[in-house]
């Protein structure tokens, strides 16, 4: 006996999380463009979708526990539980209306060209709106949540991430950015992604967790270079530089976050970034 299954065709326009992310990719080229006016514009969208509270803000969370959060597989399989039960509780008719026509606003607003944006997690994000809709089959269903289960658990190295689909965007990107910084990493493009949406929340909490981390990760790192580097070691100029920096880390513990400062941590990422690749 045979059974026919109907198709799942992923509807990135109705994917909350590919939404937001391309959003948070079109604020950031703007912002590195200084299009002020293009940057409050996209804010305020973002302010007006995802606010707390907001129908789509409550199911971004869910989407955000299932693609960000990396954990023991344990305990990936009981947030996937619990997620899918919240995640059913959701109105589902007020999502899509919502979906639409934020979708609607940012091709009106903005250009189509905003959907073609880079999302490195693109094709997790899609395998998450497949496993939350309906019509997928219990079977596909089951291979869709081991999936996630395995992109969560933080032992698992190779994480499900999508190659660039638009390397003209990507690299003018970059290009741009480059213009005042030597190369784009993933830990710069994670910090000036949580600096910018940082401006419309009250108390920046998730921008001082997240600096406080990398700070003193950054710190270590320095650290561990003074020590165990050869070259800085009998550099007595290097060496200086280095003490520089780590006092100049040390001073952030009690300075107000600003764009000075965010520079001046990106270039230190930099810095790190370029003394472990030659190590």
């Amino acid at each position: 006996m045979t059974t026919t299954r109907q198709k799942f065709k992923h509807n990135k326009k109705q994917n909350v999380a590919f939404l937001y992310e391309i959003l948070v990719k079109e604020l950031t080229k703007s912002v590195v463009d200084k299009t002020t006016d293009r940057s409050t514009k996209i804010l305020d969208v973002i302010k007006e979708f995802f606010a707390s509270g907001k129908p789509l803000n409550k199911e971004l969370i869910l989407y955000k526990q299932l693609y960000e959060v990396e954990t023991e597989e344990k305990y990936a399989e009981k947030i996937l539980s619990e997620v899918n039960h919240r995640y059913g509780l959701l109105n589902q008719s007020v999502l899509i209306e919502n979906r639409k026509n934020l979708s609607s606003i940012i091709s009106k607003n903005f250009g189509k060209s905003v959907f073609g944006n880079f999302v490195p997690n693109y094709k997790m994000i899609a395998s998450i709106s497949q496993y939350f809709n309906d019509v997928t089959a219990p079977d596909v269903k089951i291979v869709l949540g081991e999936q996630i289960i395995n992109n969560m658990n933080i032992k698992n190295d190779k994480k499900d991430v999508l190659e660039p689909i638009d390397n003209l965007v990507l690299n003018s990107f970059v290009r741009r950015f480059n213009e005042e910084y030597k190369s784009l990493h993933e830990e710069q493009t994670k910090l000036l992604n949580k600096y910018i949406l940082s401006s419309f929340e009250q108390n920046k909490v998730d921008l001082k967790l997240y600096l406080n981390e990398e700070i003193g990760r950054l710190k270590k790192e320095v650290e561990t270079a003074a020590e165990e580097c050869e070259e800085i070691k009998q550099d007595k100029i290097l060496l200086e530089r280095v003490e520089k920096v780590k006092t100049l880390l040390e001073s952030y513990s009690k300075t107000e976050i600003d764009e000075d400062m965010l520079k001046n941590v990106l270039k230190v990422q930099d810095l790190v970034r370029e003394i472990n690749d030659a190590n």
